[in-house]
């Protein structure tokens, strides 16, 4: 039906919605730093302190970066003397 049809629409994309709620008190900067890498495709650390500075901290883009990587929303690469971070795609 029509409803059932909207309702699975919706719920693809439900997860962005939610993920800036959190109770981590840096919610709104991981958000921050998660969503400049999506819209870089990817981008080095320099990069993301650069453009978020006056939102997030040199010491804790590095907690978000690692936090990032461990929970899999985010991966990262040696490139030559860089390192290149960028989302991972969970729907290919």
């Amino acid at each position: 039906t029509t409803a059932v049809a909207a309702v699975k629409e919706v719920s693809k994309d439900i997860g962005m919605v939610f993920r800036a709620v959190g109770e981590s008190s840096m919610v709104h900067a991981v958000d921050k730093v998660l969503q400049f890498i999506e819209l870089k495709g990817y981008c080095t650390r320099a990069d993301i302190q650069r453009a978020l500075w006056r939102h997030v901290s040199s010491s804790d883009l590095d907690v978000i970066l690692n936090t990032l990587c461990t929970g899999g929303l985010v991966d990262f690469k040696q490139q030559g003397n860089k390192v290149i971070y960028e989302v991972v795609n969970k729907n290919p």
